[in-house]
């Protein structure tokens, strides 16, 4: 941490840009930085705090339609076994070309083509749709045998033939006008 003290700190954090922040320091640039993460620390708690707050009204309306608070109490349960299972798919195919779409960062909801171009909105939790919670959970391998899996996957990539990539065939250039 930079040579502050506490006081200064606290003034710095009140204010609103960087740019100010430089002006009364004079560039220094482990102080913009520090400046900089207390920020983006208030922001993420006033997300948080609005987020918390927006939980507790949606189960307050829950509530008045007539959700238990054992209702919710087993709908945790059920997120606490579906998170224990790692075994489902994430990825959406392509409604226009059957391609696997990319999950953009930005959006928690969007997905995009790169083949295609096709965006596609999804719920995020339809990849635990397929989620058998009455199987059981698959017991945690040992080093070893995570290990020896590894080695067999490798050795099966290594022991494999591939054909060259014909990238034109993704990109349909014979059904382009010249």
């Amino acid at each position: 941490m930079a040579d502050i003290d506490k006081k200064d700190m606290v003034e710095l954090s009140k204010m609103k840009s960087v740019d100010e922040v430089d002006q009364k320091l004079s560039g220094s640039e482990e102080i913009k930085s520090e400046f900089k993460a207390i920020k983006e620390v208030e922001l993420m708690k006033r997300k948080v705090e609005t987020m918390s707050m927006t939980l507790h009204a949606m189960w307050l309306l829950l509530k008045e339609k007539g959700v238990t608070n054992e209702d919710l109490d087993e709908a945790i349960n059920t997120v606490l076994e579906l998170e224990k299972r790692k075994n489902f798919k994430s990825a959406i195919p392509c409604p226009n070309c059957g391609k696997q779409m990319q999950k953009m960062e930005n959006n928690p909801f969007l997905f995009k083509c790169f083949y295609c171009g096709e965006d596609s909105f999804s719920n995020p939790y339809r990849k635990y749709d397929s989620i058998d919670l009455t199987a059981p959970i698959p017991e945690p391998k040992t080093e070893e045998e995570a290990l020896a899996r590894e080695m067999e996957q490798a050795q099966s990539i290594i022991n494999g033939t591939y054909e060259p990539y014909d990238v034109s065939k993704d990109l349909n250039f014979e059904d382009e006008d010249l």
